[in-house]
């Protein structure tokens, strides 16, 4: 290891913690459980990632381009609220699993179906919990890295809420990370409702865009680093694997009120 590298990654390390700082004020009320995966087991952004396309190179013109197409309007021609804004507003405040979880019952049960949320599965947002601390200790450090401005800071956009990302940078989106992970958890409970489940958490990174706050190549970055992730979690076979047994078992009585209850509870890390 070279000096330059070595003083690169000191740095490095005092700039982390500042990074966090200045973005715990949006998800303070998150649960903060123990990771499933040990440091040296967790996916690493920096190792998985590319840079974010340089401004100036086609990349990044088809980045803004991409983006700029999926602007939105608060209110339609007719001065009625624009629903995209509506939905892209209410999936950027949620982030907890407490708050996202619930954002994928008509993915999985239609728009009549039940709920998905603490009272109904508390097992599977318990193991959220985690996984979410998972997802945060994949991307955080390349989001610090990379450092990329926000869109609205160079293009002059409107955004569903700049102060929930303020002080922090664009590549990649945890926002959609999270979403994604969430997704491809969900769809291996529910494989029958995988195309719809996806869906929905694809919609919920893509709102991240349209809420004009990340670039589309923000979005992608946070779902490969969350496919990694989860990916990952399923070799934990003491840890995560035996949770999400326990999370199945609560998800079939969910869908089939005649099932056992689960007698299982999720392990205390």
């Amino acid at each position: 290891m070279t000096r330059r590298l070595i003083f690169s990654l000191f740095v490095l390390s005092l700039l982390i913690p500042l990074f966090f700082a200045s973005q715990a004020f949006a998800f303070t009320q998150c649960p903060q459980p123990k990771s499933y995966l040990s440091p040296a087991e967790t996916p690493q952004g920096l190792e998985i990632l590319p840079p974010f396309p340089a401004i100036g190179s086609q990349a990044d013109a088809d980045d803004v381009a991409l983006f700029k197409m999926d602007q939105v309007g608060e209110k339609l021609p007719d001065g009625t609220d624009n629903p995209a804004w509506l939905k892209a507003t209410a999936d950027d405040a949620a982030y907890c699993a407490a708050e996202l979880l619930p954002t994928f019952s008509e993915a999985v049960f239609g728009a009549a179906g039940k709920r998905l949320d603490t009272t109904t599965a508390p097992r599977l947002v318990a193991m959220l919990n985690r996984v979410e601390i998972d997802i945060g200790n994949a991307y955080g450090a390349a989001k610090a890295h990379f450092a990329r401005h926000r869109p609205y800071e160079r293009l002059g956009n409107h955004v569903c809420d700049y102060e929930s990302v303020k002080g922090t940078s664009s590549y990649p989106s945890g926002h959609a990370a999270q979403g994604w992970a969430t997704g491809l958890i969900l769809a291996e409970l529910a494989p029958e409702k995988a195309e719809a489940i996806l869906q929905r958490a694809a919609d919920f990174g893509n709102n991240r865009v349209l809420c004009g706050v990340h670039y589309p190549s923000d979005v992608a970055a946070g779902r490969l680093v969350a496919t990694a992730v989860v990916s990952r979690l399923h070799s934990d076979k003491k840890g995560f694997a035996q949770d999400l047994a326990c999370v199945r078992a609560e998800f079939h009585a969910l869908v089939d009120p005649s099932a056992a209850k689960p007698s299982c509870e999720i392990i205390k890390p």
